[in-house]
């Protein structure tokens, strides 16, 4: 037996930009993936307290330095949206 993982999957999304009942798919605890459902989403964005950031491309670089950092010397794989 492997005391330790294979790998690890970490994911970070930036606030408001996956909510519940997303398009795209959602994960609900519990349950698994969900199907899409729009007035659910529209109910969540309604509620934010303040507006969806999306990063710059500075700020995308600050991200992906400090994953890096944290990384040491584990592969990761960067995806975009």
């Amino acid at each position: 037996m492997h005391d330790q993982p294979l790998a690890y999957f970490i994911t970070f999304t930036v606030y408001g930009t996956f909510l519940q009942g997303d398009v795209r798919w959602w994960r609900s605890r519990g349950k698994g993936s969900r199907t899409p459902q729009l007035f659910l989403e529209q109910w969540h964005r309604d509620r934010l307290k303040h507006d969806v950031i999306l990063l710059d491309k500075a700020q995308r670089s600050a991200v992906e330095n400090e994953t890096a950092r944290l990384c040491g010397g584990w592969h990761r794989w960067l995806v975009q949206r």
